[in-house]
């Protein structure tokens, strides 16, 4: 943290204006419905109600992280129907609906899939492709010498004198 930013924020308002300029952003706040000073008779009953209530009904937890899904329920509706001709698609709500546009034309079968063309793989591609691999899978060193080979630089010798 930054050394001049505060931990909590200054407050300049005095707490009636605070309050004011909260119901300006949000709304005039609802009165609490409890009354804050308790006997402790009363709190004692709170407590007592509470706990049968606990232990009636049981401690209902959960995780807002993984909110509780509902089981999966089948329905017939609505249904897809497809129009091959034009390569379109339509929602059906009901029974009705789904055999009127299947005497119009449309199907229940959705679009066939249009896979590419087999294309023969030609000799000269499979020689490349292993010199390639034979290449990749050369030593560092053989790979540098090949490299240098090619390229027309001469490449350079280790020196084997002892410097001093």
């Amino acid at each position: 943290m930054p050394i001049n930013e505060a931990v909590t924020p200054y407050q300049t308002l005095p707490p009636q204006q605070r309050q004011q300029q909260v119901e300006s952003l949000y709304g005039p706040q609802p009165p609490n419905e409890l009354p804050l000073n308790l006997s402790i008779e009363q709190q004692q009953a709170l407590r007592q109600y509470l706990d049968s209530q606990i232990q009636q009904e049981g401690r209902k937890e959960f995780d807002l992280a993984a909110p509780k899904v509902p089981q999966y329920r089948y329905s017939e509706f609505p249904f897809l129907l497809y129009d091959h001709t034009n390569h379109r698609t339509k929602s059906v709500k009901n029974h009705g609906e789904r055999e009127q546009a299947m005497a119009q034309g449309w199907s229940d079968q959705p679009f066939q899939s249009e896979e590419a063309p087999d294309l023969p793989i030609l000799a000269a591609d499979i020689q490349e492709a292993q010199r390639m691999d034979m290449i990749l899978k050369m030593p560092k060193e053989d790979l540098e010498k090949l490299l240098a080979s090619v390229s027309g630089e001469p490449q350079p010798q280790p020196d084997n004198k002892k410097r001093k």
